[in-house]
């Protein structure tokens, strides 16, 4: 799990990451951005708690990182925004995803089926997300890694399969208010 968590959604442990970011330096010693020290490669973002707001656009160059390992950008406000199909382009490197609090919509797209590395999956409080229905099939053959699931407040009671084996790799699982 990510180490830094907000107090809560008005509360001074915001931090705009982003605004103290300059062109101008190496973005491995950016707030928030972590970087192989070998390759120089970005491998963790970490935006939790900073206040960001708008669209998360598919041609945004977030999506131009191909070792990235770790992801979040928990706690900002996406208010109505889907999360893009380019995720999927993070499926040979991304372990750790954490969009929880984001205030995400729409369909949860098929590619993120293709992030099988990933160690660690929170989509909480996301009410306007939807799963597909195939998600909890797709978890199981796909997320063979996947340890950590957090869906509290997003409704998964039209997409739960009757059966789901999925004891054998999860040590964590979080479903509080998923109806």
């Amino acid at each position: 799990m990510f180490e830094e968590e907000c107090q809560d959604w008005l509360g001074s442990y915001y931090r705009p990451k982003m605004m103290n970011w300059n062109t101008s330096t190496d973005c491995c010693n950016w707030d928030g951005v972590t970087c192989d020290l070998t390759t120089g490669d970005v491998i963790g973002i970490d935006l939790s708690c900073g206040r960001l707001q708008g669209t998360i656009h598919p041609n945004t160059s977030l999506f131009n990182l191909p070792h990235l390992q770790k992801l979040s950008l928990a706690y900002n406000d996406f208010d109505g925004s889907e999360i893009p199909r380019e995720i999927g382009r993070f499926s040979k490197s991304l372990t750790h995803l954490s969009i929880a609090g984001c205030w995400l919509s729409g369909q949860l797209p098929p590619d993120i089926t293709l992030l099988h590395k990933l160690v660690y999956l929170d989509l909480s409080s996301s009410s306007g997300l939807k799963l597909r229905p195939d998600f909890f099939i797709n978890l199981i053959h796909n997320f063979t890694n996947l340890e950590g699931l957090a869906l509290n407040d997003v409704n998964i009671s039209l997409v739960l399969p009757d059966r789901l084996n999925i004891s054998s790799f999860l040590k964590f699982l979080y479903l509080p208010n998923t109806g």
